[in-house]
């Protein structure tokens, strides 16, 4: 939900807005859905991972690719006249090459990023490799990715920093309901968010505000602050929120179909 209004606001051109400048504070968005990925993570066959993650996570990412491909390609070449028909065939190759996503609907490269993540802990697991060898190297490759300034191919920057999000879920998934480690992680993240709050896309891996190597710690702390949240929400308040449910229920049908909408919304109707 957060990430579909993040989006609304975004197409709406609010970027420099005070409600902009609000929501940045759970800015650790991706990468909690990278850490749920490996809270929830079990290895299996290789053969079923690649089955069950392909059906998934890679089949809605071609399908809703090329929905998105004909809804843009209408906006583009049709109500905009910005291209021509050849022209956007042209420049969709060259983005999914480059990019990994499409115009037409942009998020969708967390699909490939998580499949990938998902596939090389299954092979760590197999072969005996403690999580914190990809978790560390992920890490490590993003850094250097951002501070030699390299970004293309973009799939390069988000799959390493997903590797290292998701290797973390796995890692914390049973020590998170530690109270010393919640406490840590909530007088971090509100340590650094008054003080110097690091905002990263971690789909292009560019530093937007604070400092990049404060960016991994102050997303962990966030993700675990958030976790700790709802799970006191749940468990000592007893309070279900039906509307965060009904999100979580039908999470990959609003990924998929969220951005094409707003395309046609923002970009024809409006």
């Amino acid at each position: 939900m957060y990430m579909v209004i993040y989006h609304v606001m975004q197409h709406a051109g609010m970027q420099n807005s005070k409600g902009m400048a609000i929501l940045s504070y759970l800015n650790f968005f991706m990468p909690w859905f990278f850490y749920k990925g490996g809270m929830f993570f079990m290895a299996q066959d290789t053969a079923v991972v690649i089955k069950k993650s392909g059906r998934r996570l890679i089949c809605p990412y071609v399908v809703w690719s090329i929905v998105g491909m004909l809804v843009f390609l209408y906006i583009a070449c049709y109500v905009e006249h910005a291209f021509t028909l050849w022209g956007y065939l042209k420049m969709n190759l060259y983005l999914i090459l480059t990019e990994g996503s499409l115009p037409g609907n942009l998020p969708l490269w967390f699909l490939v990023a998580l499949f990938v993540a998902r596939i090389v802990f299954n092979e760590c697991h197999k072969n005996a490799i403690h999580p914190i060898w990809p978790t560390a190297l992920g890490i490590t490759v993003s850094v250097l990715l951002h501070f030699t300034g390299l970004q293309l191919p973009y799939y390069v920057n988000y799959i390493s920093s997903g590797i290292f999000f998701f290797g973390v879920g796995i890692m914390l998934r049973d020590k998170t309901e530690n109270k010393q480690l919640q406490l840590l992680c909530i007088v971090v993240y509100v340590l650094l968010s008054v003080v110097s709050k690091p905002i990263v896309d971690i789909r292009t891996n560019v530093l937007s505000e604070g400092y990049y190597l404060l960016w991994p710690i102050w997303s962990v702390a966030g993700i675990v602050t958030i976790n700790t949240v709802f799970l006191s929400l749940q468990r000592f308040a007893n309070i279900g929120i039906s509307l965060l449910r009904l999100a979580g229920k039908h999470s990959m049908y609003i990924y998929v179909i969220h951005w094409p909408i707003l395309l046609v919304i923002f970009r024809v109707l409006l």
